[in-house]
């Protein structure tokens, strides 16, 4: 289930939608926003009852979210796969800005999520910022300022699968976007501030 927060500051998780097509629905409306901070942020972390928001308050993640800025969506590394797209109220002619967001097979412990993560990242090619790869990580829902350039598409194929071994199990010897953890997620990722 997704939560969403009614603004920057909101620390109380809202449920948001509870399947992936309510998910596809509610993402795909975009709004026309001056400021974006004024707009609501959503979340793909399930979140233990009665926790606010914050890493130490996720128990797992069903999606995968790429943040993607200053390039081109990569569709061909996605065309088989199910996912929805929509471009951030950054996004503008010839400096593209968006936010992919793949369903899960299985819903991820946060403890295994920067792993994870970090794999999917590199196995689609997404490129994503980094930053974005702590488990209560919140994302705008769509929107964008008047007369900007906006998109949204959809696809639906096979499911994300994450690999069920832990880190050292599968280390490939490519670069890694996102150092693997050597403690647990929650801790390796307190780096990395809500934006």
């Amino acid at each position: 289930m997704a939560v969403y927060f009614r603004y920057l500051r909101d620390i109380e998780p809202k449920p948001f939608a509870s399947t992936w097509v309510k998910l596809r629905q509610a993402l795909s409306v975009h709004v026309e926003r001056q400021d974006k901070t004024r707009g609501a942020l959503w979340s793909p972390a399930v979140y233990c009852p009665g926790a606010t928001r914050g890493n130490a308050g996720v128990e797992t993640l069903w999606c995968f979210v790429a943040d993607i800025d200053g390039q081109t969506l990569a569709k061909r590394s996605l065309q088989r796969l199910t996912y929805l797209a929509y471009t951030t109220h950054s996004h503008r002619e010839g400096d593209e800005h968006w936010h992919v967001v793949l369903p899960l097979a299985r819903h991820v412990s946060a403890d295994e999520w920067a792993f994870v993560w970090s794999w999917a990242n590199d196995s689609l090619g997404l490129n994503a910022d980094v930053k974005t790869c702590d488990p209560a990580r919140i994302f705008y829902t769509p929107q964008h300022p008047k007369g900007s350039p906006f998109a949204f598409m959809a696809n639906e194929g096979r499911l994300l699968t994450p690999p069920k071994q832990r880190a050292s199990a599968v280390v490939s010897s490519r670069k890694r976007s996102v150092p693997l953890p050597t403690a647990t997620t929650k801790k390796a990722c307190k780096k990395w501030p809500i934006r």
